[in-house]
């Protein structure tokens, strides 16, 4: 009865669905390091908090940014003003993803860039850069590649 309540509450609105599958895959993921990387508990842990307090010092940016975006897509919509506008069949799943696929890109490259090059952001976005152990599988995908 519980678990249903539970289950109900996690997976009854898009959101939540989604919310719910990010958090499974990165517990997922860390437990997959956890494994795969012979690193000691403690740590593992320390790791983790310095990584918490990157994304906790991060959100407000991303959700700033996240809202503009927002309301200049809502704005560009509202008014049929931008390029996908002038595309044919503009709403055929092949042009309307790929061309989400090529701007979430790009948004995703201004940010960091952003991230990079504005004072203010640089002083979260180190915390980033200064964990020298925060590369993970990445370091042992380049590993195993050489």
């Amino acid at each position: 009865m519980i678990l249903n309540r539970i289950a109900h509450c996690l997976f009854a609105h898009q959101t939540s669905t989604q919310t719910t599958w990010f958090a499974l895959i990165i517990t997922s993921l860390w437990l997959t390091e956890t494994v795969a990387v012979s690193q000691s508990t403690t740590a593992k842990w320390r790791h983790t908090a310095l990584n918490s307090l990157f994304i906790v010092s991060a959100l407000p940016i991303q959700v700033a940014m996240m809202l503009l975006c927002g309301c200049v897509a809502r704005w560009a919509t509202h008014w049929h003003w931008g390029l996908v506008f002038l595309l044919p069949n503009a709403e055929h799943p092949l042009i309307k993803y790929g061309l989400m696929f090529v701007v979430l890109d790009l948004l995703d490259y201004v940010y960091h860039v952003t991230m990079h090059h504005v004072t203010v952001f640089w002083r979260f976005y180190l915390v980033h850069h200064t964990d020298g152990s925060s590369r993970g599988c990445f370091e042992h995908r380049v590993r195993a590649s050489r």
